[in-house]
């Protein structure tokens, strides 16, 4: 008779309410560093980005005015650019482009399979410093002079 009373009794013992705090916790734990990564990521992704978008935007503007930009290596940081390099000066904003540089190199070149003589080969680094770590994304191209 006494056999049949314990059966009957429902509910969790400790070690059952034990054993689901331990799986919750690792639950917790695990999606707590899952979250935390991603956000990292999305934040450099973000970065990466902007980068990406000073550097198409440094090539549009070479592009528009392939004819006036000198062959050589310039550097752009925010707060200063050089006066020869007019269309560059939006870049000097730091409101706009926070702590990224970039470095720009247009070569003259020419390619035996060609007949053209007004080939610029353009290559853009863009850099920028964060958590004492240096990152870079680079943007190449041929552009024609108009």
């Amino acid at each position: 008779m006494e056999q049949a009373a314990i059966s009957n009794q429902k509910g969790m013992t400790l070690i059952e309410v034990l054993a689901a705090l331990v799986l919750l916790s690792l639950l917790a734990i695990t999606s707590f560093t899952v979250i935390t990564t991603s956000t990292i990521w999305v934040l450099k992704a973000g970065k990466s980005t902007q980068a990406m978008t000073m550097a198409n935007s440094i090539m549009e503007d070479i592009r528009a005015n392939s004819n006036t930009i000198p062959a050589g290596t310039f550097i752009l940081n925010a707060g200063a650019y050089d006066d020869e390099l007019e269309p560059f000066k939006k870049y000097s904003d730091p409101d706009k482009w926070g702590n990224f540089k970039a470095e720009v190199k247009i070569t003259e070149v020419q390619y035996d399979e060609t007949s053209a003589n007004n080939l610029l080969e353009v290559k853009i680094q863009v850099t920028w410093q964060e958590n004492n770590r240096n990152y870079m994304e680079e943007l190449t191209s041929i552009v024609s002079r108009r």
